[in-house]
């Protein structure tokens, strides 16, 4: 079944597609898995981080990633489907848009 979703929510767009279509002024500008279009570092957010991924642990059913961003060290809900590329060690991109955190590798 195929759903169109049209959204300017980052964190709603990369949860919930499987590809994304960019539209600038009428005309396909982007196409792709949303974690490829996003990863360019033009994530939309009212602040954005890079930080190093310290640690990954397992809370019931959510995943809790420690980030190390300069000295202070923030933690960010992931689940099960967006962890799964993430390692520790990785570097990463961390961005808020309306407390909707999202986290891209870089």
């Amino acid at each position: 079944m195929t759903v169109l979703l049209v959204s300017h929510d980052v964190g709603e767009i990369l949860k919930l597609s499987n590809e994304m279509i960019v539209l600038e002024n009428g005309f396909i500008s982007k196409r792709g898995k949303a974690i490829d279009v996003f990863s360019n570092k033009k994530v939309s957010g009212k602040f954005q981080f890079i930080g190093e991924i310290i640690s990954i642990k397992k809370q019931n059913f959510i995943f809790i990633l420690s980030i190390l961003i300069g000295q202070d060290l923030v933690q960010v809900v992931a689940d099960e489907s967006e962890v799964d590329q993430f390692s520790i060690g990785d570097k990463v991109l961390v961005a808020s848009k309306a407390f909707n955190p999202i986290i891209q590798k870089v």
